[in-house]
């Protein structure tokens, strides 16, 4: 794990997210839901005060296809794998003791392809993780995350390397570096030359 400090917090990296037999099934979850990708004005993104969306990309929610979120592979291994961390994360900062205290999780599979990126911007959850994955040998350039302080400092970009995933409090800004491709890869989302990202977003869910 590598612990980042953004003000008064820290974002955390760790690579080798998946086992390789989960890498592989993640994956091809990911191919088949984005088949039902939709635009951004479908996906709760971000907007500047103009409304214009500040991604380019195609996303949808697991809970947009799956009934239960354990009867989707990416849903079942979160729930799996996210116990295996905690304690290692609680210890890095405490605001990661939410994790044990989240009662809402749902999952966003992103995928970009050549101009595709994500703006400046925060998500509207608690911790957000995200974790990268595309076909190697690589096919584009860019799609780093950046992550800025609250003075819009950037504070580190991180590298996209495939089954690396970022763990960070959800109020941090960040954003998604442009992704650059070669003509011949693009022009169809059935190519899958492009940048997968699983979006994680856990929340405190208020109940009566």
């Amino acid at each position: 794990m590598e612990a980042i400090k953004v003000d008064n917090n820290y974002a955390v990296v760790i690579d080798d997210w998946y086992t390789e037999e989960e890498y592989n099934k993640a994956f091809r979850e990911c191919k088949f839901m984005i088949d039902y990708g939709r635009d951004p004005k479908d996906t709760s993104a971000a907007f500047d005060i103009d409304g214009n969306y500040l991604k380019d990309n195609k996303a949808i929610f697991i809970s947009d296809l799956f009934k239960e979120f354990n009867i989707s592979t990416i849903g079942r291994y979160s729930d799996l794998k996210m116990p295996l961390v905690v304690e290692d994360l609680k210890n890095i900062d405490h605001f990661y003791h939410y994790l044990n205290l989240s009662n809402h999780h749902n999952c966003l599979v992103s995928y970009y392809e050549d101009s595709g990126h994500y703006k400046p911007h925060k998500d509207k959850a608690l911790i957000t993780m995200v974790t990268w994955l595309y076909e190697e040998p690589k096919a584009f350039k860019g799609g780093n995350l950046i992550l800025r302080d609250k003075d819009d400092n950037a504070v580190k970009e991180i590298e996209c390397i495939p089954n690396r995933s970022v763990i960070f409090p959800s109020y941090m800004t960040h954003e998604v570096t442009p992704i650059a491709m070669e003509e011949k890869d693009t022009g169809s989302y059935n190519s899958y030359k492009g940048r997968f990202t699983i979006s994680q977003f856990i929340a405190l869910a208020l109940t009566a």
